[in-house]
């Protein structure tokens, strides 16, 4: 007989740097697994497109967690409808990476956030990090050059967090999803 906690839906947060395979991971969950998978909404694209080119930190980490905050909205609503939901990056890599970028602020919005059931972080090697990127072929942005000379610093947040990591450095896109798919039966178990 299935519990409560069985049947419950998940909130699932995988975070990471950039060319880590957050994204893979989040299409896996979504298409194998049936999570819906909340971007960022298209109101605030057009904003992050200007923030794109402006060296405003600061500015950009309040954008930032303006669509963190929309899309804790948006995550609670599909929650609220009984649907497990999955996102790609939460509040803690919007501060892992302006905190770790050097921002000034320190703005705590938890309260009013919805809190993952669970958030995992993804690894990679620096290398293959970087080799994924350039794969990528997309043109890089002021913010990706900060990024990246950040990344240790990034990356130090990210740990402080005490997340269960995946790394995805030799792991084909079906072993990562192995990977996290048994994290979250893992993480269903503990909540019995």
């Amino acid at each position: 007989m299935k519990s409560y906690a069985d049947t419950r839906p998940m909130f699932v947060s995988i975070e990471g740097l950039n060319g880590v395979g957050k994204t893979e991971v989040v299409k896996s969950l979504r298409d194998k697994l049936g999570y819906h998978w909340t971007r960022v909404s298209p109101c605030f694209r057009g904003a992050m497109e200007v923030m794109k080119w402006r060296d405003d930190l600061d500015a950009r980490y309040l954008l930032f967690l303006s669509v963190v905050l929309h899309t804790s909205n948006r995550v609670a609503a599909t929650l609220r409808c009984g649907k497990s939901v999955v996102v790609d990056g939460y509040i803690e890599r919007t501060r892992a990476y302006h905190l770790g970028m050097g921002a000034s602020l320190s703005v705590n919005v938890d309260h009013v956030l919805e809190k993952p059931t669970i958030s995992i972080l993804l690894t990679c090697n620096e290398n293959e990090r970087q080799r994924r990127i350039v794969a990528r072929g997309r043109p890089r942005e002021l913010w990706d050059d900060l990024a990246d000379r950040s990344a240790s610093a990034i990356l130090r947040h990210y740990r402080q967090c005490g997340f269960p990591a995946v790394d995805t450095t030799d792991l084909s896109t079906e072993q990562v999803f192995r990977e996290v798919r048994s994290i979250l039966q893992l993480r269903r178990g503990v909540e019995h």
